[in-house]
């Protein structure tokens, strides 16, 4: 079915029209558009145009959207929303949002919860709390990520408490190929790409400012899954620090548990007081063919890869500055575990500020 005003795009979901086509831009905004879903069976063409709305566009996405504009800034005193949908099961590709949204728990700027899959979109939506009692769960594409996200690429902020990144809140699925450009802020668990990674991340770029309290990461805040192939890239003049916290604090991770295989950080790190290092500020995991180049400053457990280690890092170089005042290495600032076949450029501290 060919749409080219609003009483017809509500009506198609309505009834048996397996394709949905957009013949120009739509304005949903002052029009009861609710409970609207993309049923299994149906595929939306949005070829370019946009859909203008004061509201959550879909209930459901189980079916296929292509090439579809959503442009809407809404508030929602509700959980597990997204300016384009609450959930996704099917397939959104080559989509755009644009505008706001604020809304409790696991918050968007495509879906509240994706189960599916997203490609090749741009999120360039604010993602907020309605109130700051509203804690968990921020992402720029999601709050949380059970599916896969590939190819997509945020340019805006996500603003939350606990559990906030710029491709999800929370990730326990696969986001590949991923860029953002933004800035993320919280409290507690922030990262670039992800708040908490328990899956995978591979071959993404942050570029973003991120900032918060405990367990800050450019990459990921907290990650229990693998991270491979990914860097932060971003690089500001001193003494502004692109990643900056209170404590555990990485240019790659705040705190591993996982995996950090072949990562990169281009971005200066900042702890108030520790620890914080290059690539994590705490590794209980395996650290492998890690770079970072960048500046890294705090107070104790200051390492240009790792401030406190309790596991394994190999393989792994740091070329970082580094300044703190109570275990400073050049590689790893206080030791627990292992080091192997990695060496510092930094001529100013030994490679392990202290070993236990």
């Amino acid at each position: 079915m060919n749409v080219a005003v609003a009483s017809t795009f509500r009506e198609c979901f309505k009834s048996d029209t397996e394709v949905v086509s957009l013949q120009q831009d739509i304005d949903l905004r002052d029009v009861d558009s609710s409970g609207l879903c993309v049923s299994e069976e149906v595929t939306v063409y949005g070829n370019g145009y946009t859909v203008y709305t004061d509201s959550v566009l879909f209930e459901r996405v189980d079916g296929c959207v292509k090439s579809l504009c959503v442009d809407g800034s809404i508030e929602v005193e509700s959980s597990t929303v997204g300016l384009f949908a609450v959930e996704n099961t099917g397939c959104i590709e080559d989509c755009v949002v644009s505008g706001s949204i604020a809304g409790r728990d696991t918050t968007g700027g495509f879906v509240g919860s994706n189960s599916g899959e997203i490609i090749d979109s741009v999120c360039r939506a604010d993602v907020c709390s309605v109130t700051p009692g509203d804690r968990i769960e921020k992402g720029g594409f999601c709050g949380v990520n059970h599916g896969s996200i590939t190819g997509s690429t945020m340019e805006s902020s996500v603003r939350g408490e606990l559990k906030v990144g710029g491709i999800a809140g929370v990730n326990t699925g696969e986001i590949d190929n991923c860029t953002v450009n933004g800035r993320v802020t919280g409290s507690v668990q922030i990262g670039g790409i992800t708040g908490l990674n328990s899956e995978s991340i591979s071959n993404c770029r942050s570029d973003a400012i991120v900032s918060g309290d405990s367990i800050i990461g450019g990459i990921t805040g907290d990650n229990s899954g693998s991270v491979s192939r990914s860097t932060s890239q971003l690089n500001l003049r001193e003494p502004t620090f692109p990643i900056s916290g209170v404590n555990i604090v990485g240019g790659i991770a705040g705190s591993n548990t996982g995996v950090l295989n072949y990562v990169r950080s281009n971005t200066g790190c900042i702890a108030i007081h520790g620890p914080v290092g290059g690539i994590t500020g705490v590794n209980s995991g395996t650290i492998q063919y890690a770079d970072c180049t960048r500046p890294v400053h705090g107070e104790w457990a200051v390492g240009g890869v790792c401030g406190q280690n309790n596991s394994s890092i190999s393989q792994s170089i740091s070329t970082s500055t580094l300044h703190g005042e109570w275990a400073v290495g050049g590689l790893i600032g206080e030791n627990n575990g292992t080091l192997s076949q990695s060496h510092s450029i930094n001529q100013s501290f030994t490679e392990i500020g202290i070993s236990k």
